[in-house]
């Protein structure tokens, strides 16, 4: 009944919810999540659960394969695949050695740093469309950026089982999805560069495989997009329109329904969060010393590349073996503090 709840309530908010509200869809499902957790207690039964998450991540990820197909090359122009790999190196070099110097292990703390690389895209690109001065000056540039560092966070989501087979997790099993993962990826290039007439058919095989191998349901979705990118009678129609903008609220409700709030609020979570914020801020100056143009268009490229999102919480989720609840803990705060630190940069219209 629990899990009822949690997945009812969270299709209902992500059809009803829209992008109108002050604050991000993303974080609003995630609040919900904890407030559900809060009243009801954490009894939701863990497979049913896991797979209602993964039916949201696949369905969010499934958008970013499509807009990746459809736009080509555009989104990874060389400026913003090279302000994207600064952010990402800094980000993640001084996440590491902020957290070893503060006493985390070493596994924990490189881990963590990975998962807190990847900026989400959407998020971004909502609170710019909604609350930036001139957002079509921005927008652009932080989108081509914002992708860019996406693709970092795939290339990341793709290497876990790699990462689970070194820390002694499944090893088998974890090489066999790496190398499905590898295999997808480059049927569904394939299949794309000769226009395949049978892409509806290799997405659905596609995500079987990865379901019955173990490949993460975002890459899945991202394989999945990508192929049925020309299928614009299917996902043009009101259904699919709704599925795609209703199903993703499961990912993050589920997300925050799954946060241990004890851990969440202990001083060690939010002395880590802190940590990571500062790791966060420098790598955003240094994005926005790389942008160009005014120093208001530097602040708002650096600020709009803050928030992190759908790819650091599908990290964590996978990296739970690892770091445990307290490491989860650390990157959901990391996700609720960077978007909330992004909308309060760029409201009251501030950038």
């Amino acid at each position: 009944m629990l899990v009822a709840s949690v997945v009812i309530l969270g299709l209902l908010a992500g059809l009803l919810i829209r992008e109108t509200l002050p604050l991000p869809r993303p974080l609003i499902f995630i609040l919900l999540g904890m407030a559900i957790r809060l009243i009801a207690g954490p009894g939701a039964s863990g497979a049913i659960l896991a797979t209602a998450t993964d039916v949201g991540l696949y369905a969010l990820l499934f958008g970013v394969g499509y807009e990746l197909a459809t736009l080509g090359h555009r989104p990874l122009g060389l400026h913003g695949v090279s302000l994207a790999s600064a952010g990402a190196v800094t980000m993640g070099l001084l996440s590491w050695t902020l957290l070893a110097l503060s006493g985390e292990a070493q596994l924990q703390a490189a881990l963590i740093a990975l998962a807190a690389v990847p900026t989400s895209a959407g998020i971004a690109a909502g609170v710019l469309r909604r609350m930036a001065r001139e957002p079509g000056r921005l927008l652009p540039e932080v989108i081509k950026a914002a992708v860019a560092d996406d693709m970092i966070g795939l290339g990341i989501l793709a290497a876990l089982p790699l990462i689970a087979r070194s820390a002694g997790l499944n090893p088998v099993s974890g090489a066999v999805a790496l190398a499905t993962a590898l295999v997808l990826a480059a049927l569904a290039l394939l299949a794309k560069e000769r226009h395949a007439k049978h892409a509806p058919l290799l997405a659905v095989l596609a995500t079987v495989a990865g379901a019955a191998t173990g490949v993460s349901a975002g890459l899945t979705g991202v394989f999945s997009g990508y192929l049925l990118s020309d299928a614009r009678r299917l996902l043009t129609s009101r259904m699919a329109k709704e599925a795609v903008h209703a199903l993703p609220a499961l990912f993050f409700t589920g997300s925050g329904y799954l946060l241990d709030l004890p851990a969440l609020g202990s001083p060690g979570t939010l002395a880590t969060v802190g940590l990571l914020l500062v790791a966060l801020a420098i790598s955003r100056a240094v994005i926005a010393l790389l942008a160009g143009g005014s120093n208001r268009h530097r602040v708002g490229v650096g600020a709009g590349m803050t928030p992190r999102g759908e790819v650091t919480i599908a990290l964590a989720i996978g990296l739970v073996p690892l770091v445990g609840a307290q490491g989860f803990a650390v990157l959901i705060g990391l996700v609720i503090a960077s978007t909330l630190a992004t909308t309060a940069l760029f409201a009251p219209k501030r950038l």
